[in-house]
């Protein structure tokens, strides 16, 4: 009888120091979605690219955030060659 007291007693304990630190660390642990996400940003990724003066493609691989990065920075750059090209096109105030 005394060992069951003793065990249990032990069993609350140890349950009690888990809980208690449990509560006092915070939540480490990415939501499923937020995982999810992380995930697919650091997937490897492989596109098939033509190249100049040949038919066969050339594989790239990078990560989802990789491709992302150089997407962003293609569109900035085209942007603003557009914007470049047509702020000359147009006639200045005094000129028509």
């Amino acid at each position: 009888m005394k060992l069951m007291k003793a065990v249990t007693f032990g069993l609350a304990m140890l349950l009690s120091t888990v809980v208690a630190n449990a509560a006092e660390q915070p939540n480490k642990v990415a939501a499923p979605n937020e995982r999810m996400m992380i995930d697919k940003l650091d997937q490897r990724v492989c596109r098939y690219e033509s190249q100049v003066g040949t038919h066969f493609k050339k594989r790239t691989c990078r990560t989802r955030r990789q491709w992302q990065q150089e997407d962003e920075t293609n569109q900035a750059m085209l942007r603003d060659e557009f914007n470049r090209l047509d702020a000359h096109s147009l006639p200045s105030p005094g000129e028509q």
